[in-house]
């Protein structure tokens, strides 16, 4: 079943929004600003979604990089600011890096043994760009909430990635 649904931003403006389910699978888009132009760009993503199905959208290769940008264009589209998709291409792409320190090119490549050592890495890297860090010396860690939410972000990826090679 099919629904929109609006929003009240900080603002004061309302956004309309599309909660679709094809084939178990729940997806929700931005559709516009306007309830018109919500309704037109809604009969085009509920047709797309039925005709194609979900899992038969755009392929992602196993390359890092087209996989990151396709997540961040999905995520881009789905009515996210531009501040928080560039907060998630950052640690992504620090993710990316540290593959690449580790000669994985592959998203097939990544394991649990991985995921964990990046996690105890990241723990470790100090904050150099606190409030007078290079007066007072003191560069501390990362915070566990910091370290939590980009686990989550790597999570939401990942899950991103397998649906749509299809290995759930």
């Amino acid at each position: 079943m099919a629904t929109i649904y609006s929003r009240q931003t900080k603002l004061g403006q309302t956004k309309y929004y599309g909660n679709f389910s094809v084939n178990g699978v729940r997806v929700r888009r931005y559709l516009g600003d306007t309830l018109k132009s919500a309704k037109l760009q809604f009969k085009k993503l509920d047709y797309e979604l039925t005709l194609s199905g979900v899992s038969n959208r755009k392929d992602v290769s196993t390359n890092f990089q087209e996989a990151i940008l396709s997540f961040l264009k999905e995520v881009e589209t789905s009515g996210v600011k531009y501040d928080q998709v560039y907060i998630i291409k950052k640690k992504l792409n620090r993710f990316h890096q540290y593959c690449l320190a580790k000669n994985i090119t592959a998203i097939q490549q990544v394991d649990v043994r991985l995921a964990k050592e990046y996690v105890v890495y990241r723990s470790n890297d100090r904050i150099t760009n606190k409030y007078q860090a290079a007066n007072d010396n003191y560069c501390p860690k990362i915070s566990p909430r910091t370290l939590n939410r980009e686990v989550q972000f790597l999570k939401r990826f990942f899950n991103y990635a397998l649906k749509l090679h299809g290995l759930t």
